[in-house]
């Protein structure tokens, strides 16, 4: 699914990745495939900048990216709108995650997913500025509280922990990432 992509409701409300940083005031960093394109890869970052004026589009990553040529075509026209390019992941299957019709293959059915995810992580660090990538994050803001919510206390006594799992299903999500400018500490757990 895409940045703005959720259910039908009012705007702010559809679940959408774009809700959610407009929400908490968190820069987006756009994976935009490049394949079949070269220049045209602009107009689609335009258009995402520009969509909602809630997003701020802090970077992009080229996706499946054919040839060092293929990267600068897109990356100098993606640059000319003033929105940095901070990698250019090259075309390649080795490192694709398995799915299935509506939707990627749960973790527990993945043999080897320690070390598939390794060579994800190696496959990203090697094509991406991950020092950009984790700057232009910082750059992000909370906001104090989410519109209609009660703030839980800030001591260390009532902080709230989310943890996630790299791949989960989710099926529904009210507003807890709201309290992170309020002591959440978010935890990656394996669940093996």
């Amino acid at each position: 699914m895409g940045l703005f992509d959720g259910v039908i409701a009012p705007p702010g409300r559809s679940g959408a990745s774009a809700d959610v940083a407009a929400a908490l005031g968190w820069p987006v960093l756009l994976c935009v495939d490049v394949s079949g394109q070269a220049q045209s890869a602009a107009a689609v970052v335009k258009g995402c900048a520009t969509y909602d004026s809630r997003i701020n589009i802090a970077g992009v990553v080229l996706n499946r990216v054919a040839s060092e040529r293929h990267r600068r075509l897109a990356a100098q026209a993606i640059a000319a709108l003033g929105v940095p390019v901070l990698g250019a992941l090259p075309r390649t299957t080795k490192i694709d995650l398995p799915e299935r019709h509506l939707g990627l293959v749960q973790a527990e059915e993945i043999a080897g997913l320690d070390a598939l995810l390794d060579a994800i992580a190696a496959f990203v660090g090697a094509h991406c500025d991950l020092n950009a990538i984790g700057a232009s994050a910082r750059a992000g803001s909370f906001p104090e509280q989410a519109p209609g919510r009660r703030s839980a206390p800030a001591s260390a006594a009532h902080r709230h922990r989310a943890g996630y799992r790299i791949f989960f299903s989710l099926s529904a999500y009210s507003g807890g990432l709201a309290q992170a400018r309020r002591g959440t500490q978010l935890l990656f757990a394996s669940g093996r």
